[in-house]
């Protein structure tokens, strides 16, 4: 029971990262957040972690991710 319980946190943990990548889009879409600085400090991550991710979906929704 105890591994299981373990498995499942490893599982939750490995994806909590699109979680948050998510959740920063959702707070720019939706206008909550209007800038990338407030949805950093919304999501506790510094700017330019933010920043990263938004210029990673950036790429991908452009085509010019690869």
């Amino acid at each position: 029971m105890i591994e299981e319980d373990v498995k499942e946190l490893k599982k939750r943990h490995r994806y909590s990262h699109l979680f948050h990548r998510a959740r920063m889009l959702r707070l720019l879409k939706s206008g909550e957040c209007k800038n990338l600085s407030e949805a950093a400090e919304a999501l506790g991550y510094s700017w330019r972690q933010c920043q990263r991710w938004f210029a990673a979906y950036d790429g991908v929704v452009s085509g010019s991710f690869w």
